[in-house]
């Protein structure tokens, strides 16, 4: 049995729709549990045809056009990245992964017909985030970090991170810069070994329940459990933190748990009919962020005295009002997201449930077959959600190997870009990134000297789309 490693990677993509936008570049490095490198890998995609990118995004990463249309074809890019992260026995980290570049891969190995969550179990696979844990080390950990602050507010971005502490050199928001910037932060934390194994102990599924189970109980009755929520989503105004009780799990996402924030002075007014407005609930998984804490002194002290009085009240509020509180804990866990009907097959993932052992098998045949068979297999899927997948597949990354009833779908489908007639939207009910999108970016960005050629070439690059009317 290979024992395990750390693959710390990063992604660099056209956009933030992880159901639309594609991955441009991907970078990792693997290391052993004491971070001796093993290998590095930087893969770079070819932009597809269906794909709009964000200016704003381009003006970040610096991937200009004419480099977009270098690198490898999503579809063998993507199985690359896949069998990486699938790889017996690989932790897979980065900084914020399970924020965003987590989810953009499990639409992007979703789309290519290839299993999308298998990395997060499969074979003694895991997942980790350096993000939450930088988090916690700025709060209560020591370490040899200097914590950087921009306009008197400690900033806890990597590329911050990495400029005051010189992990690593480098254009930032580069994969492989950022990988090597993650992997040198890793090692700084890792040397405070009591805190490390403490925060990596919070993507252990079984250590995080126990830890949960142990919590303390708001009320006298010994219901609802309290902690402290450690996520850098509340940002440094409210010291990364927030004290909530625990709702209990939901009804029918039996992975989740639902968190009750006690710090906001209008939970107070909340009544029976009406607290959707005045009450903020906080999703939790076992093993992922975000870090639940218990309410012990030390872990408080963040907290202003003003904070702490308003949590008091609202906790005392909720223990005096309890049909308030039944009202708000039975609304949280029996709600469902709505189904879109009319999303795209591309953003469907969470809507279209498992596929049948029929079309698991089919799709990895899918991926074995000789390039001229491929095709072939398409009306073999059972799913009509897989079988226009394969059909888009063949299109984006074999054309011209597309016949018959396929590529009439295929071109329907470019058709509906072109028009947006009916608009395509994703599982969220958010459009799809267009050329006119594009082209309104463009005018909101101020582009600095050093970037004024890269803007040039992007704005001809937009232009050119919107003139063609490929939106």
């Amino acid at each position: 049995m290979s024992q395990p490693t750390y693959l710390f990677y990063d992604i660099e993509t056209t956009g933030l729709n992880c159901a639309f936008d594609q991955v441009l570049q991907f970078a990792a490095i693997r290391t052993d549990l004491a971070f001796n490198e093993l290998e590095r890998h930087e893969i770079r995609v070819k932009l597809r045809p269906d794909v709009i990118p964000s200016p704003m995004a381009v003006m970040t990463h610096k991937i200009s056009p004419s480099m977009m249309q270098e690198g490898e074809p999503e579809v063998d890019a993507t199985r690359k990245i896949h069998a990486l992260m699938n790889t017996p026995g690989t932790i897979s980290l980065g900084y914020n992964t399970l924020g965003f570049d987590d989810e953009f891969l499990r639409f992007c190995f979703y789309r290519n017909l290839l299993p999308p969550y298998t990395h997060q179990f499969a074979n003694r696979c895991k997942r980790m985030d350096l993000y939450p844990i930088a988090t916690l080390f700025y709060l209560h950990g020591k370490s040899e970090i200097q914590w950087p602050e921009i306009d008197d507010r400690v900033s806890l971005k990597l590329e911050n991170l990495n400029a005051f502490n010189q992990l690593a050199t480098g254009q930032a928001h580069d994969a492989m810069v950022d990988v090597k910037a993650t992997l040198a932060l890793a090692k700084h934390f890792a040397k405070n070994t009591e805190m490390w194994d403490y925060c990596i102990g919070y993507f252990d599924k079984v250590t995080d329940a126990k830890r949960l189970s142990k919590l303390p109980y708001a009320f006298a009755d010994n219901s609802y459990q309290q902690g402290i929520i450690v996520d850098g989503k509340f940002g440094f105004d409210q010291s990364f933190q927030t004290y909530a009780i625990c709702l209990g799990t939901h009804y029918h996402y039996k992975n989740q748990q639902c968190w009750l924030r006690l710090d906001l002075p209008e939970l107070e007014q909340s009544t029976c009919e009406e607290f959707e407005k005045t009450t903020w609930v906080v999703k939790k998984k076992l093993g992922e962020p975000p870090i639940v804490l218990p309410t012990i002194d030390r872990f408080k002290q963040h907290f202003t005295q003003e904070r702490l009085l308003t949590m008091k009240q609202n906790r005392f509020f909720l223990y005096s009002n309890p049909d308030i509180l039944e009202a708000i804990t039975d609304h949280f866990l029996d709600y469902k997201y709505p189904l879109v009907p009319e999303a795209d097959v591309d953003s469907v993932l969470y809507q279209a449930g498992f596929p049948s052992d029929h079309d698991t098998r089919l799709c990895h045949r899918f991926h074995e077959a000789r390039l001229n068979e491929k095709s072939t297999l398409i009306s073999e899927f059972q799913s009509p959600e897989l079988q226009q997948l394969a059909i888009r597949l063949m299109g984006r990354n074999y054309p011209n190997l597309l016949k018959g009833d396929h590529l009439k779908q295929y071109d329907a489908y470019l058709q509906q870009l072109k028009t947006q007639e009916p608009p395509i939207m994703d599982y969220r009910k958010r459009p799809r990134f267009t050329a006119q999108d594009a082209q309104t970016q463009l005018t909101e960005i101020q582009a600095s000297e050093d970037d004024k050629a890269l803007n040039e070439e992007l704005s001809l690059f937009i232009n050119t789309l919107t003139k063609q009317k490929t939106v």
